[in-house]
């Protein structure tokens, strides 16, 4: 589950909005002990200053009491940055939204999507069922043997909840040449009789293209990866210090010592370092999980 926000920013307060969440907001969430945020922006394709911030949820009970910018900042400053940032926005709707990983094709990777290009539908009251099958037997097939991500989500508190979300995950806009995944793979007239299918099922609402604002996200690898890295180049770098140290002292002296036992510490610190780091990145992200909103 993850809670999904979407802003739109008044486009002549947009850099003092982005400054505000990159200096007061982001460090006041990491301060409170939040681990994840992604944050999508739309304009290319789609509405111009709409930002989508998704956060997982762990919980419901981590709603109950005081927010995490208000435990970390106060009353006083949390209000204060709270009406700088209402200054600077048209509106904002925030839901809950849940990916249904039976109807998605979750390619592991070390870093949420660079680019979504997200569709959303209406499912017409008592479709669901053809809807999933329709899923499961005309579309994720196409997207598996393709080898391309595709998240599929419903909306749910805080927004309607016969509205899904597909979104195909793209790395650069390139990829979007030749039409879509589906157009592809079974040409135009293949991927026409397979939509027609949704004909009396769902009903198109809207298709945006969201790309990442990565300066403003925040990622529970990178203070794991900073915290561990110091720990095991202490432990691993003393460790092997201390092994080659007495047995070189005894052959070569001091000066070698010292230069073995940094080059020891600089390798075997560095590679754990980065085997650690990325591990703890793809487990933060799985859990996070992109939801295409």
């Amino acid at each position: 589950m993850s809670r999904v926000t979407i802003t739109h920013v008044r486009p002549d307060m947009v850099t003092e909005w982005v400054d505000l969440q990159k200096n007061e907001v982001v460090p006041a969430l990491k301060k409170a002990g939040e681990k994840t945020r992604t944050v999508y922006v739309s304009g290319l394709f789609g509405s111009s200053y709409e930002y989508v911030i998704i956060t997982p949820i762990a919980s419901f009970a981590q709603f109950d009491g005081d927010s995490p910018i208000l435990k970390t900042l106060g009353p006083v400053p949390a209000a204060r940055l709270g009406e700088k940032l209402r200054k600077c926005t048209v509106s904002s709707q925030s839901f809950l939204s849940t990916r249904l990983d039976d109807l998605s094709n979750v390619i592991e990777a070390d870093q949420q999507p660079k680019i979504l290009v997200s569709t959303r539908l209406r499912l017409v009251t008592g479709k669901l069922q053809e809807f999933e099958t329709f899923m499961k037997t005309d579309v994720l097939p196409v997207y598996k043997k393709a080898k391309v991500g595709y998240l599929v989500s419903r909306r749910g508190l805080g927004a309607n909840s016969n509205d899904f979300v597909l979104s195909t995950v793209y790395s650069k806009y390139a990829d979007l040449d030749g039409g879509s995944v589906l157009t592809k793979a079974l040409g135009p007239e293949g991927a026409a009789k397979v939509l027609a299918k949704l004909t009396g099922v769902a009903n198109l609402v809207e298709q945006i293209v969201r790309s990442r604002v990565e300066d403003l996200e925040m990622f529970l690898g990178s203070s794991v990866l900073r915290f561990f890295g110091s720990s095991v180049h202490r432990f691993f770098g003393s460790s092997v210090l201390r092994f080659f140290g007495s047995s070189v002292h005894r052959f070569f002296g001091s000066s070698v010592l010292r230069f073995i036992g940094s080059s020891v510490l600089r390798f075997i610190g560095s590679s754990v370092l980065r085997f650690i780091g990325s591990s703890v990145r793809m487990a933060a992200l799985s859990r996070a999980g992109a939801s295409g909103a």
